[in-house]
Parts: C-alpha cells; sequence; structure tokens
C-alpha cells in the first residue's frame, strides 16, 4: 500500500480507492490477529485473546482480556503509518529542499481531509483524527511553514466565532468562493492570496493588513456582496465598513454608504454580468445551505 516516496500513499488508497473496504474486510480471518493469539468473536464482531498475569509476591495469578474491534484495528493501521511517516521525514530533514517535501505533504493532506469531509463512512471521525492529529505534530515539529491553508483546521475546531459568524459550512466552501470570485474577475488572484481571503471572511476579529480589493465598479461588488450575506449571520454593510478589508478598485475602503447607493442607484445596468454573478452564488447556496 505504500512507497518510498510517498508516505502518504496509504491515504490516497484509502480515501480514493477502494482501499477502505478491503482492508476492513482483512478484518475477518486475519492471519497476524489468530497468530497473535486472538480469536474472533462473531456476536460482537471483536478478536479476544485472554492471558494469565502472573503478579508478583503472594498475590492470586489475574486472568488479562484483551479487545480489538474494528475501530482499533482501523486505528492501529493508521498509527504505524503515520509512525512511519514521521520516520521518513525524520530522515530527510537536513535536505535543502525539505521545506518544499513538507508544503507538498500539506497540500496532500488538505486534499484529504476535504475528501473527508464529504465521506459518509462510520470511520470518519477516525479518519478525521488521524489527519487532524499529522497536521498538528508536523506543525510543531518543524515550525518552517507559517502559512498553508491545511491549517485552517485548527480555526475550525477551535471553537471560535468568527467576526462575520459564517454558519456551519464545510471546509470546501472558502476555497469554492474564492475560486468563483476570481474566476468572475471580481478580483485578481495573483493580488489577493486564497489564504488572504479565508483570513478575511474567517478570524475572530479584522486584521488591518488582510485586505481583499476587487477589480470590479461598486454597484457589481455591491450585488456580489449581498449574495453572499446568507452565508454569514453577521455580514452587511456595516460590518463590512467596520472591518476595514474590502477595498474597492481605487484602492479606498467600502462604506455601508457606498453599499447601500450602489444597489440603489445603478439598477439596470450590467444585466449580464450580475446575472453571471447571481448563477454562481446561486450554486453555492444550492451546495452549501441546505
Amino acid at each position: 500500500m505504500e512507497t518510498f516516496n510517498n508516505p502518504l500513499q496509504y491515504l490516497e488508497d484509502i480515501l480514493f480507492t477502494d482501499g477502505l473496504n478491503n482492508f476492513m474486510s482483512s478484518f475477518i480471518a486475519n492471519e497476524q490477529l489468530i497468530s497473535e493469539g486472538y480469536e474472533y468473536y462473531q456476536p460482537d464482531d471483536n478478536y479476544v485473546r485472554f492471558d494469565l498475569i502472573e503478579p508478583s509476591g503472594s498475590k492470586s495469578p489475574e486472568l488479562y482480556c484483551e479487545v480489538i474491534n474494528r475501530v482499533d484495528y482501523l486505528v492501529n493501521f493508521l498509527n504505524k503509518h503515520k509512525a512511519n511517516l514521521y520516520q521518513k521525514l525524520k530522515t530527510v530533514e537536513s535536505d535543502p529542499q525539505f521545506s518544499a517535501i513538507l508544503y507538498t505533504f500539506y497540500t496532500s493532506l488538505s486534499i484529504y481531509l476535504n475528501k473527508v469531509s464529504i465521506n459518509d463512512s462510520k470511520y470518519k471521525d477516525v479518519l478525521n483524527q488521524h489527519l487532524y492529529t499529522i497536521v498538528s505534530d508536523l506543525r510543531i515539529k518543524y515550525p518552517i511553514i507559517e502559512k498553508h491553508k491545511v491549517f485552517r483546521i485548527f480555526n475550525d475546531a477551535s471553537g471560535y466565532i468568527s467576526y462575520f459568524q459564517y454558519k456551519d459550512l464545510k471546509a470546501s466552501f472558502f476555497e469554492d468562493l474564492y475560486e468563483v470570485t476570481y474566476k468572475l474577475d471580481l478580483i485578481d488572484d495573483a493580488e489577493v492570496a486564497e489564504e488572504v481571503f479565508y483570513d478575511v471572511f474567517t478570524l475572530p476579529k479584522p486584521n488591518l493588513e488582510l485586505k481583499i480589493t476587487f477589480t470590479q465598479k461598486n454597484h457589481l461588488i455591491a450585488f456580489y456582496l449581498k449574495e453572499i450575506e446568507p452565508f454569514f449571520n453577521n455580514f452587511n454593510p456595516v460590518t463590512i465598513e467596520q472591518s476595514k478589508s474590502f477595498f474597492n478598485k481605487q484602492g479606498k475602503p467600502l462604506t455601508s454608504t457606498d453599499l447601500y447607493t450602489s444597489l440603489s442607484r445603478n439598477k439596470g445596468k450590467d444585466l449580464e454580468y450580475l446575472k453571471k454573478i447571481k448563477s454562481n452564488l446561486d450554486e453555492l447556496k444550492r451546495t452549501y445551505l441546505k
């Protein structure tokens, strides 16, 4: 399941092929567990092994029972490969390209997290926890990469309320919103990085060093911002102005007056463009606001 060059291959196999089902099917009549003295107990769908422990001193021997269920089986498998991943990374720590190697791993882990988020497997929580632990461990052990979109999982798990109070959305929502926004030519993706875009919408309080500068006329931007309000509980012209995070194409902060005026005075202009914006955002609403 794994190659030397890609110690994450086991995750690729489990999540993007039928590897998880194949692996879990090996739980029955497992030769290794049987060789270690475990016996399969069908009513509870688990393996049981009894050992007689001889305590020191005058105490009587004690019967010890060890049970392995399917979750244990999967966790043991994942932990084995996680340890192998850490060991292989350790062997290339001194490589001049180590930072790039680590960044590539983070990118793969982000893909796997997104895949798990739409997975309906009963082992979803186990897989999520496994991936979360890997990212957390690597971030602590190798603090050489300060920003990567995979780090969003720490924000998602922290329980804080964002300034704009985004609703219970899947992790992929902001990636899709960013893609829609630059494909509509509302922003320049070379000027507004995805990480900045995500942080502006999700941080618990505005960061004045982060900003989204739009490239179109104010009434198009006002319409776009109005259309994304349903994804938040506290996103409106007033909070947009107060955040000081949104700028028009002249580089001036958008105010609530700008937005209200643009919406009311420019009806009937650029109808095809407005229709295109609405069509794309309606698709996101159908996907994420069920």
